[in-house]
């Protein structure tokens, strides 16, 4: 009877062992599945922040780009407000433009156009024009400084002319589109950036200058909202 009991508690040690075995690989199954799952969630965690992070780099960055441009734009505004400061205590209308011309391309404006009242202008490159019309010199025969856009991407900049409390012309100030380009052109993401003037209605007026993007940010700029102030 002793003997006949030997292969039973054999043959129940090797079916426990057998399942602990088998429990173990579960488990370890399990833990490595665990251990799976844990780390794509995680580097999607990462990524996520990543990309919340570059997100808001970008923004900031393109923020500041914006401010920067805009206080050149304004900057033009306010150099044509010098000039009729100084146009006002100049006698004669050849030495005045005698005077616009000498500041023109010092400034930085392809040409400068002394109009009266009516919109009869004599540009410095001695042509004339009548800009009556634009929607730029009639807010500055009003009193106002004006934007219009013209032709080929050129923009014209207005300021009235005012003397002892009344407007007797008015001072525009043509920038072409190569002129506009130098004048928004960013050194943003180490010069991989473009910048554009569009209007209201989403029109774009001044376009980017050509440039190859072989950054990693095309994708990431591509994929962000940028922030944008389009002219008045």
């Amino acid at each position: 009877m002793g003997r006949q009991s030997m292969p039973v508690r054999h043959n129940s040690r090797n079916w426990l062992r057998r399942s602990l075995y088998g429990l173990l690989i579960v488990f370890l199954a399990v833990l490595i599945a665990a251990v799976c799952i844990f780390s794509v969630v995680n580097a999607n965690g990462l990524q996520t922040a990543v990309d919340r992070r570059t997100k808001a780099y970008v923004s900031d960055v393109t923020f500041q780009m914006a401010q920067n441009i805009d206080a050149q734009l304004a900057n033009v505004m306010q150099t044509l407000e010098m000039l009729t400061d100084s146009l006002v205590r100049i006698d004669g209308a050849e030495h005045r433009m005698d005077f616009l011309k000498q500041r023109a391309q010092m400034l930085g404006f392809t040409q400068l156009v002394l109009c009266d009242v009516e919109g009869e202008g004599i540009c410095t490159d001695a042509s004339t024009h009548n800009f009556s019309g634009l929607p730029g010199f009639e807010a500055s025969a009003a009193g106002e400084r004006g934007v219009s856009f013209l032709e080929n991407q050129r923009i014209l900049y207005t300021v009235p002319i005012v003397y002892e409390g009344s407007i007797f012309g008015v001072l525009a100030g043509e920038r072409d589109k190569a002129n506009m380009q130098a004048l928004i052109a960013t050194d943003g993401f180490d010069g991989n950036s473009v910048s554009c003037i569009i209007d209201r209605d989403s029109n774009v007026v001044i376009s980017p200058t050509n440039l190859d993007f072989s950054s990693p940010w095309t994708t990431c700029l591509s994929q962000t909202r940028i922030r944008s102030w389009p002219l008045p």
